[in-house]
């Protein structure tokens, strides 16, 4: 029984991750020419132009990507949502980001028994796993997990899919959604001043993700602590 829990789980990531490096290549060859002229200094403002007039189609495939990725442990969603933002702004990138990556997150939730063996082995002695596990406040300690890119999301997801019975579907598809949003944000923010090269804004954006991982780390000590 285990073996066979250890090959599906292998064939779920394998798809998943055939799945992203097909959308990759597609992406990368819809997007071929403008990066051509993306690399041409004398016709960077003519790329940028380009590039945000992409359509739907294109939209749907990055949001698929930042999906796929998102329910894979181990992928770095940060750059796939910095690649949102430099696709479609910061508006468009926002709600790209914070949709996908909401959704791989709840899916990722109910997916869970697939996965939670393998996940909690991994995770075992993760500090983050352990103030996850302490926290007074469940649902909160959801939205800020979430919320910090250097947690991984599926060690979010297994306390999620802990305390659903507790709180109830709706309650923990909220969270995780509310948590999505401050990054999704800020990967956008990202992209966008990548693409139009504004090293000030980058630097301000650097910062500003400094302040918000310490100001969140502090917020998930303190619960654990039941400071609040």
């Amino acid at each position: 029984m285990k073996l066979l829990h250890q090959h599906r789980l292998i064939l779920i990531k394998l798809l998943a991750l055939i799945i992203v490096l097909g959308l990759l290549i597609l992406i990368y060859e819809s997007y071929k020419p403008e990066i051509k002229l993306f690399l041409n200094p004398n016709r960077h403002q003519q790329a940028v132009a380009a590039i945000r007039q992409h359509g739907w189609s294109d939209l749907i495939l990055v949001w698929l990507l930042i999906f796929f990725g998102t329910a894979i442990p181990g992928v770095p969603v940060m750059l796939l949502g910095i690649l949102s933002g430099l696709c479609f702004g910061i508006l468009g990138g926002s709600i790209v980001n914070m949709t996908a990556i909401g959704m791989g997150n709840i899916v990722t939730i109910q997916l869970i028994s697939f996965l939670k063996t393998d996940i909690e082995t991994r995770y075992r002695n993760n500090h983050f796993a352990t103030h996850l596990r302490k926290i007074k406040n469940p649902l909160m300690g959801l939205v800020i997990g979430y919320s910090i890119p250097i947690i991984p999301s599926s060690l979010v997801s297994i306390q999620a899919a802990n305390v659903q019975q507790r709180f109830g579907r709706p309650l923990v598809t909220l969270t995780a959604m509310l948590g999505t949003f401050p990054v999704s944000l800020i990967y956008a923010l990202g992209g966008n001043a990548l693409l139009k090269w504004n090293p000030l804004q980058l630097v301000l954006l650097v910062l500003l993700l400094a302040i918000f991982l310490l100001t969140a780390n502090w917020l998930l000590t303190n619960l654990v602590n039941d400071q609040f």
